[in-house]
């Protein structure tokens, strides 16, 4: 028996789906994609972000679809809108939920997509690249 069927048998007590509290965060757009550009996990790193975005951003600008980075180290940062650990994860998970696409490293933001019906890709590798 896992912990969730014990604590509702013995405090009958059915908890619900699991969320986590969005909390408002202003962003003066509308539409746009988030990238979690950097991970603290070597493994988890992807390398080729500069090549990416400059692949993409021709199409977004079209499209009028801006990106969002969340970003550890503000060494790493493009032009774009960057939200480092200074916003709380309640403000990154209102941004998530309304985006248009999410594409980075991060296991909780990935489920965080998923749960609301975010389109994503989720990347990982079993390799550390070096430079």
């Amino acid at each position: 028996m896992n912990l969730l069927k014990s604590f509702s048998m013995t405090s009958n007590v059915n908890p619900g789906k699991s969320f986590i509290y969005d909390k408002f965060y202003p962003l003066d757009f509308g539409d746009y994609i988030v990238l979690d550009t950097q991970s603290l996990q070597p493994e988890m790193h992807y390398s080729f972000w500069f090549r990416v975005i400059e692949l993409i951003e021709p199409f977004f600008d079209k499209e009028n679809i801006k990106i969002v980075h969340f970003i550890e180290n503000q060494q790493y940062h493009f032009k774009h809108t960057y939200l480092n650990n200074s916003v709380s994860l309640n403000e990154k998970a209102y941004i998530l939920k309304r985006a248009k696409f999410f594409c980075g490293t991060s296991r909780l933001y990935s489920l965080i997509c998923s749960e609301n019906n975010i389109n994503q890709c989720f990347l990982k590798s079993d390799y550390s690249l070096t430079n």
